[in-house]
């Protein structure tokens, strides 16, 4: 699931994505999935700028 927050300078679309494999209902993955932009992080394929 992703939730869109804003559009950056350059016209794209900034936003959270959250995901689980036991949860199908969209309240579910929101607030007990599992945080997609978080993990990238923590495991070092993504940054924070």
């Amino acid at each position: 699931m992703v939730k869109t927050n804003k559009i950056d300078v350059y016209g794209r679309y900034v936003g959270d994505v959250f995901y689980s494999l036991k949860f199908s209902s969209k309240v579910k993955i929101f607030t007990s999935g599992i945080y997609l932009n978080q993990e990238l992080v923590d495991r070092e394929l993504a940054r924070i700028f």
